[in-house]
């Protein structure tokens, strides 16, 4: 090109290297530098909240971005565009806002095994917390989505479609206009995670149905510390916030609170100004190059690695061999040499590349079926797990009875469910922990323990007092009476309230209860069992031939955990299995 773009960032001018890293974060051209600092320098105020020139002056720096944000995206309005920390940021906020008041039991989430993990692991959190399904749209090995078969996977039940514009792995631009009628048409909303794709094509949300899409400065040649979530306005208005506190309120009472308009409703706190000025130079930046330009230059690099990597034997790229379908992103793999060897023998020659997943675990488990050579953990852990799994499958039966394998299948249906209730599951185990505590403590180690305490308190009050009134000792007692009550009175055995005997039989009888409301009629287990560990184990018995039916298996169970204590040497995992589990059976069926 006949300018040189290299020229504008400082890092690159300065080092010797080929950063060839920017989809996990770009450079900043000086111009952005020059943004932030100038900020610093001549508006540094608290935007929003002072009426002096000085805050005024940095308010205007701030919605100034936000209005440069809003053309950058064309979002109908700038009450649309709520500044966030980055494109993580902004997908939880949909998540814990949108998701957890609009979805329920069984209702269905549909992602693409595409997505970063920002883009999976919030609508897991929803589902788990909801009773709700996740549901997958499979790629085609060259990262293609058949809509055909997306079609058929949106249903009435279908309340939320999240999918990745541009694959951070593949670089394979998803056909997210065609994805959102789809969607829309099953009365589902449209989520777009836009990290990717901001940075190389133009991106307009209403043509494409986003309901929502999040992106990233710092992946924009803007600062890190600063992101934007854009939300089609009517659906923002019906959302709760998604935190609270300063500035994102118009009053407040004692009892409660209004919250502000749009969009500082869902930007509670000191706001990143100087990162928002940062963003708006940096999307300057962009619109003066030209994304055309950008692609061109992408294009022919992307050319010329692939044909260069063709000429290798053992080096091998994934998705599409169109160079004009990576938007500048290359993954490749090398046979029998693990990503960060290679990592690091580029970068003893100046070359900065990212190895390793990539933040997009289920992606390369399903491209290995067809790549096995592509490894998802560090040598020593891929060595550590096959040995695993080699002495796991040396204690399982290859063939079950009728009788085990019905059993089997049954509690691996129950142990899905149970799994969709993580906090119900571990209050369940902390308020057997805290049950057995009370049951087997000694009644005078209570009374020592307030003793304690109580003389504690009464030593700090006396020292403070010694100490302001001039005596050396009072500091003295002061310090005994400090670690007396910060070591004691956090002890489960003090006769608090909270410790009593009728307070921890009511938390354990109301952990049982919670469990059981949520329990289908079918459930095989007591409640007090509904625990995802506890299921694992008598699934493993069943597995092992211990034991043929549901009834043997918690049986043998009890057992093993009997036989279990404190100097049988067990691996890690089984020892924090047994520490989790423990309790649900001590406090029932064995003093």
């Amino acid at each position: 090109m006949a300018h040189g773009y290299r020229e504008d960032f400082p890092l690159l001018n300065s080092l010797d290297i080929a950063y060839l890293d920017s989809a996990a974060t770009a450079q900043r051209p000086q111009c952005v530098l020059d943004a932030e600092a100038e900020f610093y320098k001549t508006r540094n105020a608290n935007p929003l909240r002072g009426l002096y020139p000085l805050s005024v002056a940095a308010t205007d720096a701030y919605e100034d971005a936000r209005e440069a944000v809003r053309a950058f995206l064309n979002a109908g309005s700038t009450r649309e565009i709520i500044f966030t920390r980055n494109t993580t940021e902004g997908l939880n906020l949909v998540a814990y806002s949108y998701g957890l008041s609009h979805v329920k039991a069984g209702d269905e989430i549909l992602v693409s095994i595409m997505e970063h993990h920002s883009n999976l692991l919030p609508w897991q959190m929803v589902c788990r917390q909801t009773g709700a399904a996740l549901k997958f749209m499979e790629c085609e090995m060259d990262g293609t989505l058949d809509l055909n078969k997306v079609e058929a996977l949106i249903t009435p039940k279908t309340k939320i479609v999240a999918c990745t514009q541009v694959s951070n792995v593949l670089g394979r631009v998803n056909p997210i206009r065609e994805i959102a009628e789809l969607a829309h048409r099953g009365g589902a909303v449209m989520v777009v995670d836009g990290a990717q794709s901001t940075p190389h094509i133009p991106v307009d949300v209403q043509a494409l149905g986003a309901d929502f899409l999040s992106f990233s400065g710092h992946k924009v040649y803007g600062p890190m510390g600063i992101g934007v979530l854009y939300g089609r306005e009517a659906l923002l208005e019906e959302m709760p916030p998604f935190l609270t506190g300063g500035e994102m309120i118009e009053s407040v009472t004692r009892e409660s609170a209004v919250y502000a308009e749009l969009p500082h409703k869902f930007e509670a706190g000191t706001v990143n100004a100087a990162g928002a000025v940062g963003l708006h130079a940096a999307i300057d930046y962009v619109n003066r190059v030209g994304f055309e330009n950008m692609h061109r230059q992408e294009v022919d690099l992307t050319r010329r690695a692939m044909e260069g990597i063709q000429n290798i034997p053992s080096v091998h790229v994934l998705g599409s061999e169109n160079p004009e379908e990576h938007c500048g992103i290359i993954t490749f793999t090398v046979d029998g040499v693990h990503p960060h060897d290679i990592s690091e023998v580029l970068a003893s020659d100046g070359v900065a590349i990212r190895a390793g997943h990539h933040c997009a675990q289920p992606l390369l488990a399903y491209l290995g079926q067809v790549h096995p050579e592509i490894p998802r953990l560090s040598v020593g852990g891929e060595q550590r797990l096959a040995k695993k799994a080699q002495q796991e499958a040396s204690r399982y039966l290859k063939e079950l009875t009728p009788q085990a394998q019905s059993a089997r299948e049954e509690l691996e249906r129950v142990r899905k469910f149970s799994s969709g209730y993580p906090e119900l599951t571990a209050q369940l185990a902390a308020a057997a922990k805290a049950k057995r505590i009370n049951e087997h403590t000694n009644p005078a180690y209570r009374w020592v323990a307030l003793a304690i305490v109580l003389a504690g308190a009464a030593a700090l009050v006396y020292g403070i007092i010694s100490w302001r009134g001039g005596s050396d000792f009072g500091v003295y007692f002061a310090l005994f009476g400090f670690a007396a009550v910060f070591f004691f009175s956090g002890a489960h055995v003090l006769p608090t309230a909270k410790n009593n005997r009728r307070a921890v039989e009511r938390a354990w009888d109301e952990a049982q209860a919670a469990m059981a409301n949520v329990l289908p009629e079918d459930f095989p287990l007591p409640a007090r069992y509904a625990h995802p560990i506890v299921l694992d184990r008598m699934i493993r018995i069943l597995r092992e031939g211990r034991a043929q039916s549901k009834e043997e298996a918690l049986d043998v169970l009890k057992a093993d955990l009997k036989a279990l204590t404190a100097d049988v040497q067990v691996e890690q995992e089984e020892h924090d299995e047994v520490v989790v589990i423990k309790p649900l059976f001590l406090v029932s069926d064995y003093q």
